[in-house]
């Protein structure tokens, strides 16, 4: 009997092997994941062997020979970072992120309960063929929804919220075979469970796909309103089918794959369209802006790590219900922790160091019924110092307030509660969580997440007329606040790269060019400006500060603003930046930044060193230089600048005596030609100055 089951064992490993495919089993490369096993491996297929007998089937990849098997993945990048190859050739990372591949057919689900309620139908996803699990939870996702279920009758629901349900759990069990396909899951069902209940599961950790291609047909007048009317359901009804016509920005017979050429692929306003090759075949994907990632609610953020990861978690008291003890907090599942106290009750984590603590997300546990649900509502988070986790007394009076959470009802189990500090200067190593005044003495949540500040959030509390400037002091981020430079006006030179550009404009579109950019300007406008490498504006008036250098610009940085005069045309020496991408062995140096500036007329600026603009880690080989905390810079940039001004004296002498002797004296116009300070020459365009009063975009 032993050796039966080990030869059905290796039949079932050597199948996996043969199904596996380098070009459908790539998904995207990320910034995070979380491992299971590691080892060495010269390819993608040697770690998918090393990863066949796990229950999950993602495997990562990086620096081009580290193999993981991972259960977890977020925070993606545009698949140029993941530029490393192993040594049989295939794509394996960078140096600091994960080529992630699927290895096998998923076997593992995220379960949470099983009811003997019929699920409200939400969201539907419908089609003539079978759908699997996996494949059900990827639309789920890819409409940003939390929960889906078994489905009925080849039906694939998502949902938001559910009615309240008395919940049954055991041992999952993933046997119910695809028609279609043997090897996929269609179905689970719970050990013992006769009554076959229907089975909730969550989106928010095991699952992602490539997403070039949709999980639904995207077709034009696809009547939705008509086939809820004649199936009598208010669900939002979703088909892959044929369609005679595709929406802008898809393609394909059943429009499911994205079209970069129109509408931006329907990335949105916020990503652009790629087109990428990973092993020799073509992606296409939706990309975050240079510097931030995109983030398991498909929205584009700042990369941070949780600075509560690996951390102690207290808890004011255990439930005795069900054990919700407080390592459920960061065990990065869906099991939660629960107190229940008369006086005071409390949830804090040990930081184990002083940070400045930007905002804090807590994710409610599943709630069985609306009553405990609502114990989330307007939850404190506090800081401090110090903490005594021994505390039996009400210390709330005696902690600084980070801020609350929302007043409303949160989606249930899955969606985030996320309190943004109003204060970001305090240094703080416990963040303490507290139910609201009003509450109960009970609360629960799955887990809390802590981040620092950052200048990309609500421009570190400096407000929308004020610099926001990080900086490193130790492992700790502080941000600091400093009024922009007084107003100096200059001319133009032909492409110029921004921090702060405050505008009137007057045409937007996503998804363009640099070359586009210019075309829809040329017509009517003076400048056009291309935000974050896809964003085209066009404007007549410009009030700009915090110049960078050119090549933030060019990688598309989400801080960044490119700037030219729509009235000259490309020059040949000036490559196509919106389409050049630094590699990692590049090098961006650290710049001065420039006053605050209205572009128009010929003055002169002034320059300083009050601004470092933050580097990528991933794609410059330093870190980025923060002159706050080091005079040195200061020292050599002064002497760069001194030695600068005798050579430059000296070659003017040079080269008036050179002329004199040659032609006798010296003509006007050979110091017109020569390039000023910042680049320009007497062949730039000069445009009357006028004042700007449109708003910071």
């Amino acid at each position: 009997m032993f050796k039966k089951k080990c030869l059905i064992l290796t039949i079932f490993t050597l199948k996996y092997s043969e199904l596996f495919d380098l070009k459908s089993s790539y998904i995207g490369c990320y910034k995070f994941i979380l491992p299971t096993r590691h080892s060495i491996v010269d390819s993608v297929s040697t770690c998918q062997k090393h990863c066949r007998e796990e229950r999950n089937n993602l495997l990562a990849l990086k620096n081009g020979s580290q193999c993981y098997c991972t259960t977890r993945l977020d925070s993606a990048v545009s698949s140029s970072h993941c530029n490393v190859s192993c040594s049989a050739g295939d794509d394996c990372g960078g140096r600091e992120v994960f080529s992630v591949y699927k290895g096998k057919p998923r076997v593992m689900h995220d379960d949470l309960f099983a009811s003997n309620l019929n699920w409200t139908k939400q969201f539907i996803l419908r089609s003539n063929v079978s759908h699997t699990l996996e494949a059900c939870a990827h639309f789920c996702i890819e409409i940003n929804i939390t929960h889906f279920t078994n489905m009925i009758d080849g039906e694939c629901n998502c949902l938001h919220d559910y009615d309240d349900f008395t919940p049954s759990r055991s041992q999952l069990i993933c046997d119910h075979y695809c028609p279609e396909d043997r090897n996929e899951i269609c179905g689970c069902r719970y050990a013992g469970d006769v009554d076959n209940n229907n089975i909730l599961y969550g989106t928010r950790f095991q699952y992602d796909f490539q997403r070039g291609t949709s999980a639904y047909s995207h077709c034009s007048h696809d009547g939705s309103v008509a086939e809820r009317t004649k199936l009598n359901t208010t669900a939002n009804i979703y088909e892959i089918k044929s369609c005679k016509v595709c929406d802008e920005g898809w393609k394909g017979d059943s429009c499911r794959e994205r079209d970069c050429t129109t509408n931006n692929g329907g990335c949105g306003s916020e990503m652009k369209c790629v087109v990428s090759t990973v092993n020799e075949f073509q992606y296409t994907e939706c990309v975050c802006p240079h510097g931030t990632v995109r983030n398991r609610r498909y929205l584009c953020e700042v990369f941070r790590h949780n600075l509560a990861a690996g951390k102690k978690f207290y808890l004011s008291s255990v439930s005795n219900k069900f054990g919700f003890e407080a390592k459920y907090l960061n065990d990065g599942g869906y099991r939660s922790a629960e107190v229940d106290d008369e006086s005071s009750t409390w949830m804090a984590v040990d930081l184990l160091y002083f940070y400045c603590v930007g905002f804090v997300r807590a994710h409610e546990r599943i709630s069985l019924d609306k009553k405990m649900f609502n114990r989330a509502n307007k939850l404190a988070v506090k800081l401090n110092e110090s903490f005594n986790v021994e505390t039996k007394v009400d210390a709330r009076n005696a902690l600084k307030l980070c801020g609350y959470g929302p007043d409303q009802q949160a989606i249930r189990g899955s969606q985030p509660l996320i309190v943004i500090c109003n204060n970001f200067t305090l240094l703080s190593r416990f963040v303490i969580i507290e139910p609201s005044d009003t509450a109960s003495s009970k609360m629960a949540l799955e887990g809390f997440e802590v981040y620092e500040v950052g200048c990309d959030l609500l421009n570190g509390r400096c407000g929308q007329e004020r610099k926001c400037t990080e900086m490193k002091t130790g492992r700790t981020t502080v941000v600091s606040c400093t009024e922009w430079d007084k107003l100096q006006i200059i001319h133009l030179t032909f492409h110029r790269c921004f921090r702060k550009v405050t505008m009137e404009h007057e045409l937007y579109e996503i998804g363009l060019s640099e070359e586009q950019c210019q075309e829809r300007c040329q017509r009517s406008f003076n400048f056009a400006v291309l935000h974050a490498g896809f964003k085209c504006f066009c404007a007549n008036h410009l009030t700009v500060s915090g110049e960078m250098p050119v090549d933030y610009c060019a990688i598309g940085h989400y801080q960044s603003y490119l700037i030219y005069d729509t009235s000259i045309s490309h020059r040949e020496d000036h490559n196509n930046l919106s389409t050049t991408w630094r590699r990692a062995s590049d090098e961006i140096p650290a710049t001065k930044s420039k006053n605050l500036q209205t572009i128009g007329a010929s003055t002169p600026t002034t320059t300083d060193f009050d601004e470092i603009i933050d580097g990528d880690e991933d794609n410059f080989t330093r870190k980025p230089i923060f002159v706050s905390f080091s005079n040195k810079m200061y020292t050599f940039a002064a002497i760069h600048s001194a030695i600068m001004i005798v050579l430059s004296f000296l070659a003017f002498i040079f080269f008036a005596r050179t002329s004199q002797k040659e032609r006798g004296s010296v003509e006007e116009d050979s110091v017109e030609e020569m390039p000023d300070d910042e680049g320009s020459s007497s062949q730039d365009k000069y445009i009357k100055t006028v004042g700007s009063t449109g708003s910071e975009d």
